[in-house]
């Protein structure tokens, strides 16, 4: 049986799959041809590998800048705000307390010409009379009101005036009953209006009742004055010339009472009509920097043109008071005699109870919380 040669062998540079292989000299690397599919392939994966290290490039140079380094003693400094920041007043306004006939217009006015606290629109205050030439400062809104409700409650503003009750006023909202009450609240409140003076001789005993209402805690500038000076010049009102002296001096005391008793815990700077006339800029100058240290700052810088153009000392009144020999020495306080040939007893008693009280605020002594007030009644 013959056998079958076997098929030769396909050529040296031919393999299976028709790839050709070009055989080199050793020292000659092989080249192996690639479909185009595979070239496609390779130059997708670099471009892909090129975009990826380009955007890490990028990114890291843009949103991951290098941390600043800030001194620990900078960051342990306090944080300082400049001057030129306007700041809100902490207090909204002042409320002048003091007796009746006891300087409160003149004061108050300093504040209002000289300083430049705000009362609100000309038509909304008091007119002038002539026993105040230069206008009473106080608001006919206020005013109105708060006559009324003593009026109502203890016989008028030189009724009994320690028996009237804020807290029942407070509780049964009878200031809010006064539609004008309720406008002079919105003067009060009114943020444009800041910062404001209020003032009312009445505000000695209706304080706890006024700023129940208000918003925030104002200051208050209290002011005294003599209380023969003031009993003689009440008694000359023609309305009231008949009343005995020993009335006007319970009430100068009374109304003190309740105006110190009503603003403790209040930022409080006290002046006195003498301290006022004797030296209008140099007192004038002290109140506006209390003011501003109770946080109700002076919107204007008084002058000494218009002090002493504006609180004039003729507008002081005779004291009623003759020389000679003093009733008393109280801790250090003279207390003179004065005119009254016809005072009765009880007068000249109920004038030394006054004068001791004037000696006691002069000396601040009458502002301690446990302070002994002589009764009047």
């Amino acid at each position: 049986m013959s056998s079958v040669p076997s098929p030769p062998l396909p050529p040296a540079p031919f393999l299976a799959g028709g790839r050709k292989i070009i055989s080199l000299s050793k020292r000659k690397r092989n080249v192996t041809r690639c479909s185009p599919r595979s070239i496609l392939m390779y130059l997708s994966a670099t471009l892909l590998f090129a975009v990826v290290w380009m955007y890490r490039i990028l990114y890291s140079t843009w949103s991951a800048p290098a941390p600043v380094s800030i001194p620990a003693s900078v960051l342990s400094e306090p944080l300082v705000v400049p001057a030129s920041i306007p700041r809100p007043p902490s207090a909204p306004g002042a409320v002048v307390l003091g007796m009746h006939r006891s300087g409160t217009s003149v004061l108050c006015g300093l504040l209002v010409t000289g300083l430049g606290y705000s009362v609100g629109r000309p038509n909304k205050l008091l007119d002038t009379k002539p026993e105040n030439p230069l206008g009473y400062f106080e608001r006919k809104d206020v005013v109105w009101p708060s006559d009324t409700m003593l009026k109502k409650e203890v016989g008028g503003w030189n009724g009994d005036v320690v028996a009237f009750d804020n807290d029942a006023a407070i509780g049964g909202g009878k200031l809010l009953e006064y539609g004008m009450a309720r406008s002079a609240l919105a003067f009060l409140n009114d943020a444009a209006e800041q910062p404001w003076v209020l003032k009312d001789p009445r505000m000695c005993v209706l304080l706890p009742t006024w700023l129940h209402h208000v918003k925030g805690r104002p200051a208050v500038v209290f002011t005294f004055r003599d209380p023969l000076e003031v009993a003689a010049s009440l008694s000359k009102r023609t309305l009231y010339k008949r009343t005995d002296m020993t009335k006007w001096l319970g009430l100068w005391i009374d109304y003190n009472r309740l105006a110190v008793q009503h603003s403790a815990g209040l930022c409080r700077v006290i002046t006195s009509a003498e301290a006022l006339l004797a030296d209008p800029f140099g007192e004038g100058v002290r109140i506006g920097a209390a003011l501003g240290a109770c946080g109700a700052p002076p919107p204007r810088t008084l002058t000494q043109a218009t002090a002493e153009s504006f609180v004039d000392a003729s507008l002081r009144h005779k004291k009623e008071r003759g020389g000679g020999t003093p009733l008393e020495t109280y801790r250090g306080c003279a207390i003179g005699d004065y005119d009254g040939s016809d005072a009765h007893a009880g007068e000249r008693d109920m004038y030394v109870r006054a004068m001791r009280v004037y000696c006691d605020l002069q000396s601040r002594r009458a502002f301690e919380t446990e302070y002994p007030w002589p009764a009047t009644g």
